[in-house]
This record gives structure tokens, C-alpha cells and sequence, in this order.
């Protein structure tokens, strides 16, 4: 009997289908409570499911910013939970909020480019180049309290297993939030200055 392996590339098209399938999970709903409720909580995302889940949790709840560092392949991440991530920069726009972006590639996703311009203010995107064998760690951080750090990984590709994408997610813990902030701020300041240069 062969083993069927679920792969990144199924798990998109599970957020692309019509029926709601990923919108009624269990773990969408926790995350969702626990987060209103103002719960402390680490959680251990086993998967790049889990991932996608929680980081469409943390984007539907977002009120001020979010600041993330993603690696290549964070365009076919944040295209399979594109409406909540637009949802989060329409609604932080109104806000007076921000999302920015440090794009660990020399190419920026050409939706995200769209979208920065249609959000100028509100949406930052800023590309930088690694040198060779440098590794910096992909994670998000919103609102000063919330976040999501992955491990360290391959590029993934779309017959990557689900399983392959490690992370942990923490809800409602300002001093982890801190911590990852001040992280992304020296990033942002280097790759910004670089660019200024250009």
C-alpha cells in the first residue's frame, strides 16, 4: 500500500476551495477565543497547515501592526490567506496601523508589490539579499503581544510534506512579542539603509 503524503501544494489548494473546509477547523476557533479572551499561550504549529491557520488567526485580529520577516517563498504563503491578509491591511489603514514586510530575496511578489502601492502608508516592503550561508529566522509579531517564529528550513517547493514547516506560535505575551520586535527593528534599519544607498 503507497502512503500519500500531504504536501504544501495540497494544503493551498485546501484554502482555495469554496466549501469553507479550512474556515470551520478546530484550531481557527481556539485561536480565535483565546486570543479575545487575552489567554497567554504558546503553541507548538507542527505543520505548514498549522502555520497558514494561525497566521490567518493572528491577521484577522490585528489593531495596530504586524512586522514580519519572510523568506522566498512567502508569496505562496500569504496568497493562500490573501483575504484575511488584505482584511488586515484595509482595516490597519484605517486604523492609522502598518504592516511592513523584510523580504528575505532579491525579488518582492508581484501581488505584495500591487498591494503596496495601492496601500502606500500603510504596507512596507522592503527586499534584502543574504549572503551566502546566512540564515536569519522567518517569524511575525503583531500588536506587541502575538507572533509566530518558524525554525530554521530549506527552501520549501510545493511536494514539500506539510510536516516540514516547524514553528511556534505565542499568543497574548508582550515580552515575547518584545523581543521579536526589537529583532525585526534592526533588520528593518539595515535593509532600509541599504536601500537608501542604492
Amino acid at each position: 500500500m503507497t502512503e500519500n503524503r500531504v504536501t504544501i501544494a495540497d494544503v493551498q489548494n485546501w484554502y482555495q476551495r469554496a466549501d469553507g473546509i479550512v474556515e470551520s477547523s478546530a484550531l481557527r476557533s481556539l485561536l480565535g477565543s483565546l486570543i479575545d479572551r487575552n489567554y497567554k499561550a504558546v503553541i507548538e504549529l507542527n505543520s505548514y497547515l498549522d502555520s497558514l491557520i494561525f497566521t490567518e488567526a493572528i491577521l484577522e485580529k490585528t489593531n495596530r501592526h504586524i512586522s514580519i520577516v519572510a523568506g522566498p517563498g512567502c508569496g505562496d504563503f500569504l496568497k493562500a490567506i490573501y483575504s484575511a491578509f488584505e482584511s488586515a491591511v484595509q482595516r490597519l489603514k484605517e486604523h492609522q496601523g502598518c504592516i511592513r514586510v523584510l523580504v528575505l530575496s532579491e525579488q518582492i511578489p508581484a501581488f505584495l508589490t500591487r498591494l503596496d502601492a495601492i496601500y502606500s502608508g500603510t504596507l512596507e516592503i522592503v527586499s534584502a539579499r543574504l549572503r551566502a550561508h546566512q540564515e536569519i529566522e522567518h517569524f511575525l509579531v503583531s500588536d506587541s503581544k502575538m507572533g509566530r517564529k518558524e525554525e530554521p528550513h530549506e527552501r520549501f517547493t510545493p511536494d514539500t510534506t506539510v510536516n516540514a514547516v516547524r514553528a511556534e506560535g505565542f499568543l497574548n505575551d508582550p515580552a515575547r512579542a518584545q523581543l521579536l520586535e526589537a529583532r525585526f527593528e534592526a533588520y528593518w534599519k539595515v535593509a532600509s539603509t541599504k536601500l537608501a544607498e542604492a
